[in-house]
């Protein structure tokens, strides 16, 4: 039986599922036509689904496709283009649903076997709701389970004492993934103003990891700038701060992150090397050092069983 491990983009018009066995190298398994006028953004792989974010429509839409067949399925669409921003700027899924954030503020869950809108949520919330949330930006998404997070990194509380009031230091919501009810809030365990804490949120197997790129240490003898940390929990309760081996002014450590089993991957905006490290310790396992040319090594994540892509957006 092939397995799909991921989808490639071959071009602005047309996508290649790549897939392969133990025994047999990666090979194409069927190309994914996009209709005229549409383009490829974020992609994302189910066992039976690849779903496809374009701007072709002006106000965006996710095209969903067939593993099985390389079938255009259905168009996702916003219910008022345009109306409250880009629809598909953000783009989880699991099983058969998608995730899709509209603009900053609104996310809807969508069934993809019927296209059917489950339900919509807004990272504002509503009058009477337990938390005062300004600048509720989304900024990063991740769903495991019964569980989805997004990540707010410009968003902080007021009235809130509890989470001390810094500004802009960012959140993260988690929703009930089955009905968008909402459970509970994250902030970061070492706050600070401006630490775009939720900038990057990746979760599985019980574990959330979460990116602060704005974190500055400041509680140190020596903060420095921008230097970034993750903060990685349990469904059982925190489990602790990660900062960068050797930080930097404006590294932006844990500007992206990606979990799989007890493997956690973290970027930074420097580009340099991507850390792997072990959840259950939060040691470091290894440096994977980007190749000579390389400058953004490590923009996007995905991990999976005992593999990592690390995409590289301007290198060789």
């Amino acid at each position: 039986m092939k397995t799909i491990l991921r989808t490639l983009l071959t071009s602005t018009f047309a996508l290649s599922l790549i897939c392969g066995t133990a025994q047999a190298s990666p090979g194409v398994f069927s190309e994914l036509k996009l209709p005229a006028g549409t383009s490829a953004g974020i992609v994302r792989v189910t066992e039976n689904y690849t779903l496809v974010t374009s701007a072709g429509t002006g106000a965006g839409e996710v095209l969903v496709y067939s593993n099985a067949t390389g079938k255009l399925l259905r168009r996702l669409r916003s219910s008022a283009p345009g109306v409250n921003g880009y629809f598909g700027k953000l783009l989880v899924a699991q099983g058969h649903t998608a995730y899709v954030a509209e603009g900053n503020f609104l996310i809807h869950a969508y069934s993809l076997t019927t296209g059917a809108k489950l339900w919509t949520k807004s990272t504002q919330g509503t009058p009477g709701a337990p938390l005062n949330i300004l600048t509720a930006h989304t900024g990063d998404m991740a769903v495991d389970g019964n569980f989805l997070y997004v990540g707010l990194p410009e968003a902080w509380t007021i009235n809130e004492p509890q989470f001390g009031f810094y500004t802009y230091e960012g959140m993260t919501l988690i929703y009930d993934a089955k009905t968008g009810a909402s459970l509970n809030s994250l902030n970061s365990t070492h706050g600070e103003a401006y630490g775009a804490f939720g900038t990057s949120v990746a979760v599985g197997g019980g574990y959330h990891a979460i990116g602060a790129i704005g974190y500055d240490n400041d509680e140190s003898a020596s903060p420095i700038e921008n230097q970034g940390m993750v903060n990685v929990g349990h469904v059982s309760g925190w489990r602790g701060r990660i900062l960068a081996p050797s930080p930097t002014v404006n590294l932006q450590f844990g500007k992206r992150v990606a979990i799989s089993g007890f493997s956690l991957y973290v970027g930074n905006h420097a580009g340099n090397a991507v850390h792997h490290y072990d959840l259950r310790n939060l040691g470091l396992i290894e440096t994977i050092a980007a190749p000579m040319g390389s400058t953004n090594f490590g923009q996007s994540l995905s991990a999976s069983g005992h593999m990592v892509l690390i995409g590289d957006t301007a290198g060789s």
